[in-house]
């Protein structure tokens, strides 16, 4: 059985309370709630539920006050549970607001999530075996060692691979990759300063080439097609 926690314990504790985070998280929330009772003409009880779920999500996202995984799974449950249960819950004024459920939940199923979320089992299972590392310093290798050319290479590698993987992950892989390289330059050294830069820019053109290189690609040829 657990000790209970003593009384000076509990200073610690609150010490350790990052009160930076929590204040953000309460401007926010104070925020999404103002939106709903502005005075916009014409919205109904669902759009300012809409607007307040809406201004507490872009606020989390943007801050980053919690993770942003969690914002998303919030996001979710407060459409769910203010907008989609079955019979539709009461508005904060008391009007019902009667739409299904199903409407928020349909899109987890989306074709679109499916195929990354198979891109994104098969990116961690080439990371997990290294095999990403090992295709990158193969490709990287014939470049040669001048600066030039190893930055051409660079562009040229992170571009193909975020053809295949999410420009996160290959900025990410890349970055693993050259970081015992960065540490023997200064921080104000322009070879150091391009590779960094050249890195995520590469994986965000290269991101641009397939429909799985980035989410945005696969939903507009879903809408496309």
């Amino acid at each position: 059985m657990p000790e209970p926690i003593q009384i000076d314990e509990y200073g610690n504790i609150l010490i350790k309370i990052n009160w930076k985070r929590m204040l953000k998280v309460l401007t926010i929330l104070l925020a999404a709630w103002g939106a709903y009772y502005l005075p916009i003409p014409g919205l109904t009880e669902a759009s300012r539920i809409c607007m307040m779920i809406f201004i507490g999500a872009a606020g989390l996202w943007i801050t980053e006050a919690i993770p942003p995984f969690a914002t998303a799974v919030v996001v979710v449950v407060l459409n769910v549970y203010l907008l989609g249960q079955p019979g539709g819950p009461l508005g904060f004024d008391g009007s019902a607001v009667s739409e299904s459920y199903q409407i928020f939940l349909n899109p987890i199923a989306s074709p679109i999530l499916v195929l990354f979320f198979g891109v994104f089992i098969m990116a961690m299972a080439a990371t997990k075996h290294g095999l990403d590392l090992k295709l990158a310093k193969t490709f990287i290798r014939p470049f040669g060692t001048k600066p030039k050319m190893v930055l051409l290479g660079v562009i040229l590698t992170t571009a193909l691979f975020s053809m295949f993987m999410s420009n996160t992950a290959t900025t990410a892989m890349m970055f693993a990759i050259f970081s015992p390289i960065f540490s023997h330059f200064e921080d104000r050294n322009a070879f150091k300063k391009a590779l960094i830069l050249a890195i995520p820019f590469a994986a965000n053109i290269g991101g641009m080439g397939t429909v799985i290189g980035t989410p945005p690609n696969a939903v507009a040829a879903s809408v496309l097609t």
